[in-house]
């Protein structure tokens, strides 16, 4: 996101020191297209990271949608002793791919997700617990 916001405040820049110059043509109306066009394809962007909510209204799951990898997200309004992130999985499940590869989509029972890699087709279960030795992310064969 900061290189997007990078990229386009340059741009902008690039554009108002084109104008202060007094550039007239084609120049200034090329340069405007392309700052449309990149602020354009940036709304349309595919997120690195998402945020998926549990049925416990203190957990979210946090999905890297590029290669799996899931995070169990709590907050707490009253204690930030009770705030804290703990890897499900470390291990990604593919290298070098593009966001918005993975999804999430919650199942019927609190404490299970099934993870979609949108590229393979290939389908994940997702258990996510308080306790560590009951989270995992399996393969559905």
């Amino acid at each position: 996101m900061k290189t997007k916001a990078v990229t386009i405040s340059l741009l902008l820049f690039s554009f108002v020191c084109l104008t202060s110059c007094n550039n007239t043509g084609g120049k200034l109306e090329e340069l405007e297209k392309q700052v449309n066009k990149i602020a354009l394809n940036t709304a349309n962007a595919e997120p690195i990271y998402r945020l998926y909510p549990t049925r416990n209204m203190w957990n979210f799951l946090k999905l890297d949608t590029r290669n799996g990898k899931i995070s169990m997200v709590q907050f707490s309004v009253e204690d930030n002793e009770k705030q804290f992130e703990y890897e499900l999985s470390n291990k990604a499940l593919c290298e070098n791919t593009a966001p918005g590869r993975f999804m999430l989509q919650p199942t019927e029972n609190i404490y299970n997700f099934i993870m979609l890699d949108q590229v393979s087709g290939q389908t994940y279960q997702v258990q996510w617990s308080f306790e560590e030795d009951k989270r995992f992310i399996i393969p559905i064969k």
